[in-house]
């Protein structure tokens, strides 16, 4: 008989990295609504850090992107680009949090995505946009 308990414990640290982002969306959700930006931060690191995972960016990156399709709320790409930033850097990633601007239809547009090693793993934009701001004090 196959010994299982390796497909277990890779199935448990999935739902427990998904869950984990899920998490991190809600409170990027609601924290952004009273705080500001580099307060959410901190506090979604404080969270990440409490998860105690061991990820890969492509596998963080895959839980963000379906925890959020699962949330029962619209989650915007700067909630991606926030949880998926404090997951990674709990586990030691260096990453880029982006905020970019463009044009569409004369209006600006805006957009969030996350860098890791200079290619966008969460939210890479569809069309260029000027960064605004990859460092906040």
């Amino acid at each position: 008989m196959p010994d299982l308990r390796p497909a277990k414990a890779n199935q448990l640290k999935r739902l427990h990295l998904h869950t984990a982002a899920a998490v991190l969306l809600a409170a990027a959700r609601s924290s952004l609504r009273w705080s500001t930006l580099r307060t959410t931060q901190r506090l979604l690191h404080r969270i990440a850090k409490l998860a105690a995972l061991r990820a890969g960016p492509a596998d963080i990156a895959r839980a963000v992107s379906a925890s959020a399709r699962r949330v029962p709320w619209h989650s915007t790409c700067l909630h991606h680009a926030l949880a998926g930033e404090a997951l990674m850097r709990a586990v030691g990633h260096e990453c880029e949090l982006r905020i970019g601007a463009r044009k569409q239809d004369g209006d600006p547009a805006f957009h969030a995505w996350l860098e890791f090693q200079d290619l966008p793993v969460i939210g890479a934009p569809d069309l260029p946009h000027a960064v605004l701001t990859s460092r906040l004090p």
